[in-house]
């Protein structure tokens, strides 16, 4: 579980930084479901815990805003949104 504090807290989600916390098994099926990267970019995939991992650890030192929404009641990762600077 993601020991960051919340930073949007909704009726149904919360979003909070997205951490090396959040690296699980479901994350990892995402990462490697062609149909959930169809939208998404890059799509370098097949994806290994190490890679997930890395990846994770590397967000702290951006300056985009990536975020975990979570359930609120179940905290259940649920996907994550990202802001950018569009580079």
């Amino acid at each position: 579980m993601n020991s960051q504090p919340p930073f949007l807290t909704g009726e149904r989600i919360i979003l909070r930084a997205l951490t090396t916390d959040d690296a699980s098994p479901d994350y990892l099926i995402w990462l490697n479901d062609p149909e959930v990267l169809r939208y998404r970019g890059p799509k370098a995939w097949p994806t290994t815990m190490a890679d997930l991992k890395d990846f994770l650890g590397g967000l702290s030192g951006r300056t985009d805003l990536v975020l975990a929404i979570r359930e609120s009641g179940t905290d259940r990762h649920v996907g994550n949104i990202a802001l950018n600077n569009g580079r």
